[in-house]
């Protein structure tokens, strides 16, 4: 087998005992689960691929990027397991023209291509490449922010906040319970998807898990107090993860918890088989819920930015107000600046 193609050989595999280098960078559940979905090549590719790195990153997030290139694999109707190079590196200009034409966000992408191939030194020329394309990219969107444009899809389903709101209170009924819940949540607290999904019921008194889950926790008279973010996506912005629950949720809170039956420790939002969602299916049902009452196809993300164009513009909020809104939304005040759109 070529060595030069293939992250490990037949032989070296057989000689795999105990942990690799990348089995001790498992933080959490996720870390485990992504890593055991891979094959024995697959997972000596991640160890070669964080070697390669000189930033960290975490296991779940290397294990992202081989399914990514397992994916630009299938488009070119091949298959990726671990062992095999040579479509990446060859052809390489068709391989950008295909990824930039299938995947809007093409960057994330190339990105997932380099970071597999910085495990071959012998890739370096088609490294250089992708990375010029990505750049390319790159600099498109810094473009975009600085001039806080809408790109197409935003300007084709933007709905202004006060709109939304409005048809929310006239369409709510028609929704589910949970549906009810969740589109709360996320109209009067829109933080990211996953703060969500990941989101557990927690009694006063009762252990917690927190590398693994969020919360929403209860007081010793099971009232709902504060939501507790511990897998935000920017940790290192949000210092303070406890947020205090607003007021106008609270009795809907109530509500949902004593419909549902829900328990210490069970999920907030579950999917039909009573799992954990995952990221695109719950993306897609917030996404669904949006249609049903506003008959327009606005993404967790869009929405987003909705509100902040909302509450982050036209002079009613002074700065410590709007850094105070970038904190509870979980990002910085940078970000929130480039959120807001024209």
């Amino acid at each position: 087998m070529n060595s030069i193609l293939s992250p490990l050989s037949q032989e070296e595999v057989a000689k795999i005992k105990g942990e690799t280098s990348a089995t001790k960078l498992i933080k959490t559940n996720d870390d485990k689960k992504a890593f055991e979905t891979l094959n024995p090549f697959e997972k000596k590719l991640v160890s070669r691929m964080i070697n390669a790195r000189k930033t960290k990153a975490s296991v779940r997030s290397i294990v992202n990027y081989i399914k990514i290139v397992k994916r630009v694999y299938k488009l070119k109707g091949k298959e990726f397991n671990g062992v095999g190079i040579k479509p990446l590196t060859d052809n390489v200009d068709d391989t950008i023209k295909m990824v930039n034409k299938k995947y809007k966000n093409s960057k994330d992408v190339l990105w997932a291509i380099i970071n597999v191939l910085k495990a071959f030194p012998q890739a370096s020329s088609a490294i250089k490449k992708y990375s010029d394309a990505m750049g390319k990219k790159l600099k498109l969107d810094k473009t975009e922010r600085g001039e806080n444009l809408k790109n197409t899809k935003q300007s084709r389903v933007w709905m202004n906040y006060d709109k939304v709101l409005t048809e929310y209170k006239k369409n709510r009924s028609k929704l589910s319970l949970e549906d009810r819940t969740l589109i709360s949540f996320i109209i009067f607290f829109p933080r990211r998807i996953a703060d969500w999904y990941r989101m557990k019921l927690h009694k006063k008194g009762k252990k917690k898990d927190k590398v693994n889950d969020n919360y929403l926790n209860l007081n010793e008279r099971n009232i709902p107090v504060t939501f507790e973010f511990n897998r935000q996506k920017t940790a290192d912005v949000e210092k303070d993860n406890i947020k205090f629950i607003p007021p106008a949720l609270k009795g809907m809170i109530n509500d949902y918890i004593r419909k549902k039956g829900l328990q210490n420790g069970d999920l907030l939002f579950s999917n039909t088989s009573g799992k954990i969602y995952n990221a695109s299916d719950f993306s897609n049902k917030i996404t669904k819920i949006f249609n049903t009452i506003t008959e327009r196809q606005i993404t967790n993300n869009i929405w987003r930015h909705i509100y902040i164009n909302r509450f982050a513009t036209g002079g009613k909020y002074n700065l410590n107000q709007k850094k105070k809104l970038a904190e509870n939304l979980g990002h910085s005040f940078k970000t929130q600046q480039e959120y807001v759109k024209k």
